[in-house]
């Protein structure tokens, strides 16, 4: 299934944003590995961890607006759902990059990155859930 631009809703923070964004990217939870010695002189490759997510949304909103949900310090929840069949939820999120374009008619275009570790702080659950 193809989701289309109506089919898509994000809210960051529990304040809906899909008709401010225009697109976005998501990285980030892959497996990191490391060599380790072993008996016998032999190596084994074993999962030290996961890489941080990464959640990127174009903005086109005004500037007071971007600045706002760039200098937020408390770790927002982020929720994508797309359609009726998937919700992606991520946890603990800060922002770490904001890239934008300079203000034409109180309108900007702006890039918000946000990232948090791939596990919560008791690690018993991953930051990013599908349901």
């Amino acid at each position: 299934m193809v989701a289309t631009g109506s089919d898509i809703t994000i809210s960051i923070g529990g304040t809906a944003y899909s008709t401010s964004i225009n697109a976005y990217s998501e990285n980030g939870g892959e497996n990191i590995y490391s060599m380790v010695r072993c008996f016998g002189n032999n190596y084994e490759q074993v999962l030290t961890g996961k890489s941080n997510y990464e959640v990127s949304f174009n903005f086109l909103v005004n500037t007071s607006t971007l600045k706002t949900l760039y200098e937020s310090v408390t770790p927002v929840q982020i929720i994508i759902t797309l359609g009726s069949d998937q919700v992606i939820n991520y946890y603990n999120m800060l922002p770490f990059d904001l890239k934008y374009e300079p203000e034409v008619d109180g309108i900007a275009m702006g890039t918000l990155s946000y990232s948090c570790p791939a596990y919560d702080k008791t690690n018993t659950r991953y930051n990013r859930v599908l349901s």
